[in-house]
């Protein structure tokens, strides 16, 4: 008699509002948050998402109950192995629980069909069936490439038409600039649903309408994207608006967000900027730029830096938090750098002239600079150490390299070896993607 019919056969089917990830295991599943363990999962295996509240995913699991692992009064036991359809072990049930008659969709030749919504947290989680692959640009439309199986993919057939683009968090769906005029100038975002393969929602400049889509801010959550309209005609010249686009309500609103806030992927912390007036002693006045770190959590605020103004100009910019909390980085005026460590109250300056967009890696080691078409690299535990590269438009991955256009095709930078790797012809543009985990 097989695994099959004395255990359990956990098997994994979609749900309407789901999507495919990965269990980064071994990986507990309980009945709530911080609840009663059901059961574990090994490393690699298949699970949907359901939705995620606070830090914890709501998955969807189906299973497959062999009538010897229950008792009479349907109670599962404790120690069960789990297995796949192909009789390869991927489990076990930690503590014994009760098999509810509503979980249960059907019974057949002694085997009992169930279905388990359950809970497990976020860190359980690898990926999406998009995550870990390289997004770009081929001829106007959008690719994918998988770093680990070597093939690519089409997503779209606009005949060319795509600009730029960017997926969502929860990479159900992407936004890209669309050229809407036969000049190539005017500009419009779509929003596509990947899995159904429609179009949610188009906006594009009207024949009488002076007003185009310059480009894609970015996603503020998994069901709003961020972009700026430039009315081309104005008396004071080409003039740019931040607006939104929310998936779910289908409202379309200005945007509040700025360049000196930002808060982390859990929403715990936040920085953002102010200023403040201090009287000199000679009793003249100077503006000075603060950056705050805020719990949010606690409502406990401190002080990351503060910086005098130049020529009434603000001084502090792009403030970002690392994945993991771990760490703030920033730019002072043109070029300074600081990183601010959260958990010792520790600021240092890591960079004196160099400016650019910054970037953390998914592991925290490392902050990026990434600048028109060359990167700098500093290892946070010793900044001494800096690696460069020069291409455009760089993304980092999951494993610490980097991905970056170079001559209209797309390179792999390996830190541990210093070395560019050609892994996509005829592309730009690239972009990895992981869950951002809102």
């Amino acid at each position: 008699m097989t695994k099959f019919i004395v255990g359990l056969i956990i098997l994994i089917f979609l749900v309407s509002d789901s999507y495919a990830a990965l269990i980064d295991g071994p990986a507990n599943i309980r009945v709530v948050p911080n609840g009663k363990i059901l059961f574990s999962l090994n490393d690699d295996v298949n699970i949907d998402i359901v939705s995620l509240k606070k830090n914890w995913y709501i998955v969807s699991v189906d299973i497959v109950i062999g009538a010897y692992a229950l008792n009479p009064d349907t109670i599962l036991k404790k120690g069960v192995k789990l297995y796949d359809k192909n009789n390869r072990e991927i489990g076990e049930t930690i503590n014994k629980f009760k098999v509810f008659d509503s979980w249960i969709i059907k019974q057949k030749n002694n085997n009992f069909y169930v279905s388990i919504k359950a809970y497990t947290h976020k860190n359980n989680i690898k990926n999406s069936i998009l995550s870990n692959k390289v997004a770009f640009l081929r001829n106007g439309d959008i690719w994918v490439y998988s770093l680990s199986k070597n093939t690519e993919k089409r997503v779209t057939s606009t005949n060319g038409s795509i600009k730029d683009f960017l997926f969502s968090p929860d990479l159900k769906h992407v936004a890209y600039l669309k050229i809407s005029d036969k000049k190539r100038k005017a500009l419009g975002v779509v929003i596509l649903n990947l899995k159904k393969n429609i179009i949610l929602k188009e906006i594009v400049p009207t024949s009488n309408c002076n007003t185009t889509v310059q480009w894609l801010d970015k996603w503020l959550s998994n069901d709003i994207i961020s972009y700026t309209l430039v009315a081309r005609e104005t008396e004071q010249g080409p003039m740019g608006v931040n607006s939104t686009f929310n998936i779910q309500t289908k409202n379309e609103n200005d945007d509040d967000s700025d360049n000196w806030t930002d808060i982390s992927i859990d929403e715990t912390i936040k920085v953002f900027h102010t200023y403040k007036v201090k009287t000199n002693g000679d009793g003249g006045s100077a503006e000075y730029d603060i950056l705050i770190l805020e719990n949010l959590v606690n409502n406990e605020r401190k002080t990351i830096l503060s910086a005098k103004r130049r020529n009434s100009g603000v001084c502090i910019n792009q403030p970002k938090i690392s994945h993991k909390n771990l760490y703030v980085a920033v730019i002072e005026d043109y070029g300074k750098i600081w990183i601010y460590n959260i958990q010792n109250n520790s600021l240092k300056m890591v960079e004196k002239k160099f400016r650019g967009k910054l970037s953390w890696s998914y592991s925290d080691k490392y902050l990026g600079i990434f600048y028109h078409n060359k990167s700098l690299i500093i290892e946070v535990e010793n900044p001494l150490n800096i690696h460069e590269t020069k291409g455009l438009r760089y993304s980092w991955t999951n494993t610490d390299d980097l991905i970056f256009e170079k001559d209209n095709n797309i390179y792999q930078y390996n830190l541990s070896n210093k070395k560019d790797k050609l892994i996509i012809t005829d592309g730009s543009i690239p972009k990895f993607l992981i869950d951002s985990l809102f």
